[in-house]
Formats: C-alpha cells, structure tokens, sequence
C-alpha cells in the first residue's frame, strides 16, 4: 500500500482532486448547478486524451464518436 502511495501517478491524482474540489465548490457559487453540472462530462474527453498520450491507446472511431456525442449533449444540455 505504500508503494502504490508513493506512485507519481496516484500522488498527481490526489493533488488533482485536491485542486479539484475547491475549484468545483467556487464555480458552484457562481454559476447556477444545471449550467454548470454538464461540464463534469469533459472528464470523458481529457480520460480519452490523457489516455492516448500518456498510456499509448487507441484512439479508435467509436471512441472519439462516443465522445464527440458527449461533446454535442454538454453543448445542448448546457443551453438550458
């Protein structure tokens, strides 16, 4: 449990989150939850991109389909 711990990986993602947390509580006192709530979906993009740079996948058709559909919703959903 320790090493995984002092893996620079798991370490980037708990600063992330650390980052994260208030990040999201401040654009939830400034915007309204159903106009910002959407945007939780770019987490599909940046895993697909992250993804293919950093662990060599496949950017594949039906992936970048499935997000590009993601992409479309948070623009129609975040409309509202």
């Amino acid at each position: 449990m320790l090493t995984l711990l002092a893996n620079p990986w798991v370490l980037s993602a708990f600063v992330a989150a650390a980052i994260a947390a208030p990040a999201w509580i401040g654009a939830l006192t400034r915007l309204e939850l159903s106009r910002a709530y959407p945007f939780v979906g770019l987490t599909f993009i940046t895993t697909l991109i992250g993804a293919a740079l950093f662990f060599d996948e496949p950017l594949t058709a039906p992936k970048v389909t499935g997000t590009l559909l993601v992409v479309v919703g948070l623009v129609v959903a975040s409309q509202g």
